[in-house]
């Protein structure tokens, strides 16, 4: 009778902490400064915010697939669009978010860049985002094709400017157009490629990718 009371308390107990570590879960943030289309999985929350006002007035499109608290805290209901509207004092506020049964999330299949044009002085590249999710690139290293290795252009790192911000976002079904400034007469006839050293992606930006998205070009 006492190892099956003991069972029982140990498996209330586990039930117990399980529900605890799912409730405390961080709930995802959106800016809506920054975010302006988010795209969520049916029955999830997230939370909308905004930068500045103390007093917000929240307003969704359809109250049907969606709900939203004073605090901004969204729930998704039903499969579809919703428009949200966030007013303050000073300034007016909207997000589209996109409601799934299931999120296409970023990896190396949908996430991928492509150069456009190379001459003396610059690249130009597109970098596609064909995910559900948002994602951010950060710390671009510059590589050159060694020995059927991709090394760090040492040589004249020091040299090549990368013009390129040391962030960048891009949006879900999404692309990032740029520009790589180099000094390119100064580079040797090799294979080079722009590596992002880390790709962020999913709700607030925590999940790093398997695959680093690159930039291939040659002089």
């Amino acid at each position: 009778m006492k190892k099956h009371l003991l069972f029982i308390f140990i498996a209330a107990f586990i039930l117990f902490c399980g529900k605890t570590v799912n409730c405390s879960a961080a709930m995802p943030k959106y800016n809506m400064n920054v975010h302006k289309k988010v795209t969520i999985r049916k029955n999830s929350k997230i939370k909308m915010m905004v930068p500045t006002g103390k007093k917000i007035k929240w307003k969704i499109s359809n109250t049907k697939k969606a709900s939203i608290s004073k605090k901004g805290v969204f729930k998704a209901k039903r499969v579809g669009k919703v428009k949200v509207t966030a007013k303050t004092a000073k300034k007016r506020y909207v997000c589209y978010i996109t409601i799934k049964k299931k999120i296409n999330k970023a990896g190396m299949d949908n996430v991928y860049g492509k150069v456009n044009s190379v001459n003396d002085t610059d690249v130009t590249y597109t970098i596609y985002n064909k995910s559900d999710e948002w994602i951010t690139l950060v710390l671009p290293q510059l590589e050159c094709k060694v020995n059927g290795l991709w090394e760090p252009e040492k040589r004249k790192a020091d040299a090549i400017p990368i013009g390129v911000a040391p962030h960048i976002n891009i949006m879900p079904k999404s692309s990032y157009k740029g520009k790589f400034s180099f000094f390119m007469y100064e580079m040797g006839n090799k294979e080079y490629r722009v590596r992002f050293d880390k790709v962020s992606a999913g709700p607030n930006l925590k999940r790093e990718l398997p695959a680093q998205v690159c930039v291939l070009f040659n002089k």
